[in-house]
């Protein structure tokens, strides 16, 4: 395995006055890199909505989806390509490649990671708010 070499700026982005913006990317997982989308960021302003944004290889914004909440995370994608985000105040939301909600779920407590796949399964961990107590979320389909 080797490192690539870059070859261009994806996202230059112009900040109003006196306001800090995060970019937290995600990569697709191995895909044919003609088939958008490439990449998923999340943008977020510090006590506003975040949104997720999905841009095709050459950057340019294919759709955008509000979450709602805050989000400390970048997303997760999963090789389906699905992708899967979590907000600050425990909501857990899938999306298709096109930005279709494909469900929503909330979980007690304050989510500041990701989640992760592995065995069919989204695992999300939580942190304690307002009397909830912190867990760890194993999230997917009866088997």
């Amino acid at each position: 395995m080797s490192a690539f070499e870059p070859s261009f700026i994806l996202d230059v982005v112009a900040e109003p006055p006196g306001r800090q913006q995060l970019h937290q990317p995600t990569a697709s997982p191995a895909r044919d890199p003609d088939e958008p989308p490439a990449l998923y960021t999340i943008i977020h302003w510090p006590e506003e909505p975040a949104v997720l944004e999905a841009l095709s290889a050459s950057g340019e914004l294919l759709w955008e989806r509000s979450l709602d909440d805050e989000c400390h995370s970048p997303p997760t994608v999963g090789a389906d390509g699905a992708v899967y985000v979590t907000t600050l105040h425990g909501s857990i939301r899938a999306f298709d490649s096109e930005g279709t909600t494909l469900w929503t779920l909330e979980v007690p407590g304050y989510v500041y990671g990701s989640g992760a796949l592995s065995s069919g399964r989204l695992y999300v961990g939580s942190a304690s708010r307002g009397g909830a107590q912190p867990g760890l979320f194993a999230i997917g389909s009866e088997q």
